[in-house]
């Protein structure tokens, strides 16, 4: 099984989630349409960083054919083929990125901010800690009277 293939694998459990968003719209969909962009974003950037390393140390040709035999192939060198390889990465992480923040938005609207308690710590009172100077705080002393000369 060709590696890109397992780098895709995370897009298409996003493809079900966002399926599954669109078909019944509930809490739990919607929080599942936030996870399908981040596995989106982590597959289009893992299958970017595998281009990269492939035809970097693997792919042996100066020359990079891409293309099929209905619309023909294109010829790049390894260099320009790597460049526009990470542009489009690039592209579609920040376009997932943003649509990944209007459905957090959207989530929120409709089911509020939801308040994580995971780590919140219990209250716990300080310690009294004796004064080594002794009981007098200088800003317990009375101030002067105003007027008094």
């Amino acid at each position: 099984m060709p590696v890109a293939v397992l780098f895709l694998v995370p897009l298409i459990i996003g493809a079900v989630f966002f399926i599954r968003f669109f078909t019944l719209d509930q809490t739990s969909t919607r929080t599942k349409l936030i996870a399908s962009m981040i596995l989106g974003i982590c597959s289009f950037t893992c299958l970017a960083i595998w281009n990269l390393c492939y035809f970097q140390w693997l792919y042996k040709y100066d020359i990079v054919y891409a293309g099929a035999d209905v619309v023909g192939y294109t010829m790049q060198t390894k260099k320009s083929f790597m460049v526009w390889s990470l542009f489009i990465a690039i592209c579609l992480d920040f376009t997932w990125a943003y649509f990944l923040c209007i459905a957090t938005s959207y989530s929120y609207a409709w089911d509020g901010e939801v308040e994580d308690d995971t780590f919140n710590m219990p209250e716990v009172p300080l310690p009294k800690v004796p004064n080594p100077m002794g009981d007098a705080n200088e800003e317990e002393a009375p101030a002067p009277a105003e007027g008094s000369a």
